[in-house]
């Protein structure tokens, strides 16, 4: 009789950016048989572009929702740096930028930054200084706001 195995549960975080992992090796699949196609005169290529920019807009979409999460440990903080990190990238210096995508490397690098000095041991004001502190608690109940997390 086999086992029945059952995995970890995954936040949502993690989860989308298992979605975001597995569309891009979807993408490279698919732009690798688009340019075959189109290397060989091959009349169809304009199919594959379609899925192409299809899997390229999942991923987009999904790297801007993983921007509004809010980590709960290191490792998801770690994929929050890799989605604004290529995020920046990707707007960096981009003259057709859209608004919202700032707006989401925004909330992405303020929500990080909260996740870190939460997660400081040492006083902010003493230990780092005054501005740090000041900032770590606006960007604190910024996200809290946002989050509808208003306890206390």
């Amino acid at each position: 009789m086999s086992e029945l195995q059952t995995q970890e549960a995954l936040s949502v975080l993690m989860a989308m950016h298992r979605r975001y992992e597995q569309t891009q090796v979807e993408y490279e699949i698919v732009s690798a048989a688009e340019q075959e196609a189109k290397d060989n005169g091959d009349d169809g290529a304009f199919k594959l572009e379609d899925a192409c920019r299809s899997s390229a807009a999942q991923a987009d979409a999904l790297r801007l929702a993983i921007l509004y999460q809010v980590p709960a440990d290191i490792a998801e903080a770690a994929v929050l740096q890799f989605h604004i990190a290529t995020m920046h990238d990707m707007i960096d210096g981009c003259a057709d930028r859209r608004e919202h995508e700032g707006d989401a490397l925004k909330v992405g690098m303020q929500t990080l930054f909260d996740f870190l000095a939460c997660e400081m041991k040492e006083d902010h004001g003493e230990h780092v200084g005054g501005y740090f502190r000041d900032e770590a608690v606006r960007a604190y109940f910024a996200r809290r706001r946002r989050t509808g997390l208003l306890e206390e």
